[in-house]
C-alpha cells in the first residue's frame, strides 16, 4: 500500500465526519452509510492484496458507552494502522455512536439548572450521536499485553424537549426545544490485553481526563406567560438563548476489538 492510497483512505473516513458535523442530526440513512464505512473500508483495502505484515484493521466495540449517564449509546469504530503508523508504534481510531436506551433512567445533575431539568421524566424527544477521533502511541508489549498514550477528541450534537418550567427572567413554560453543542477532548491511558486462546480478540481498558465546552440553548418556548419572579430563585430556572460553559471530562471504559486484517 502507497503513501497515496493510505492519505485517500484517511481522507475519505475524515471528510464524512466532518460532512456529518456540519449536519448534527443526520437521517438513519447516513448513519448506516457511516457505519458501513468503519466496518467494511478495511475490508475495501484488503481487496487491493495489502500484505498483512504492512497493515492492520480491527473492529471496536465499547459496551462501557451504553452506561453514560446522559447519553447511553452504541458505540462502533475500527483502528487502522498503516505502515508509516505501525513502525512508529502509532494508530488512528473512528468511532460513532448513536442512541441506545438500555431501559436506565438517569437524572441529568450536569446541566445545573433547577428541578425542572434535574427531573428527567421531564425531558422528551431526545436525539443525540457521538463522534470520536483517536491517535495512539503504543509502548513495548509486555507478554500479551500492550500500554498505549492516546489523545482524543469527540462532538456530541443533542435535541431535547423540555415539557414545562420557569425562565431566569420572569416567564412560565409549556414546553421549550433545548439543544446542546457537546466538543472536547481528552487525553487517555490505556492496556490492551490480547487473548491467549483468541488471538484476533483483545481487551482495551483505559482512563483520562479532559475538558468539554458544552453551548446550551432553550428556544420555542410554549405557552409562555409571566409570574412573579423571586430573584432567590433564579439558579433553579433555565435560561432562554445560549449559555456556553465548561466541563471536567472523564474518560474511562472498555472496548471489545476482532482484528480483521
Amino acid at each position: 500500500m502507497n503513501i497515496t492510497e493510505e492519505n485517500n483512505l484517511i481522507a475519505t473516513c475524515a471528510w464524512y465526519a466532518l460532512y456529518s458535523i456540519d449536519r448534527p442530526f443526520v437521517k438513519v440513512r447516513s448513519q448506516l452509510i457511516f457505519i458501513s464505512l468503519l466496518v467494511f473500508a478495511p475490508s475495501l483495502v484488503s481487496a487491493q492484496k495489502i500484505e498483512k505484515d504492512n497493515f492492520e484493521a480491527i473492529v471496536k466495540f465499547i459496551p462501557s458507552s451504553l452506561l453514560t449517564p446522559e447519553t447511553p449509546t452504541l458505540r462502533l469504530g475500527v483502528e487502522l494502522l498503516f505502515p508509516k503508523f505501525i513502525k512508529h508504534g502509532m494508530s488512528v481510531e473512528f468511532d460513532y455512536g448513536f442512541r441506545c436506551n438500555v431501559g436506565i433512567l438517569y437524572p441529568d445533575v450536569t446541566w445545573g439548572y433547577g428541578a425542572y431539568v434535574l427531573d428527567p421524566r421531564n425531558i422528551d424527544e431526545k436525539h443525540y450521536s457521538k463522534y470520536h477521533l483517536e491517535v495512539r502511541k503504543y509502548f513495548k508489549p509486555i507478554r500479551r499485553s500492550t500500554l498505549y498514550l492516546a489523545a482524543e477528541g469527540f462532538y456530541i450534537p443533542y435535541t431535547f424537549l423540555l415539557e414545562g418550567g420557569l425562565t431566569s427572567n420572569g416567564y412560565s413554560f409549556s414546553s421549550a426545544q433545548g439543544s446542546k453543542d457537546i466538543r472536547g477532548g481528552a487525553v487517555k491511558f490505556g492496556i490492551v490485553i490480547r487473548l491467549k486462546s483468541i488471538p484476533k480478540l483483545s481487551i482495551d481498558y483505559f482512563v483520562g481526563l479532559g475538558l468539554r465546552k458544552v453551548n446550551l440553548t432553550y428556544s420555542d418556548l410554549v405557552n409562555k406567560i409571566r409570574y412573579y419572579h423571586s430573584q432567590s430563585y433564579e439558579d433553579y430556572h433555565i435560561h432562554e438563548g445560549t449559555e456556553t460553559y465548561f466541563r471536567p471530562h472523564i474518560a474511562m471504559g472498555v472496548r471489545i476489538g476482532y482484528r480483521i486484517l
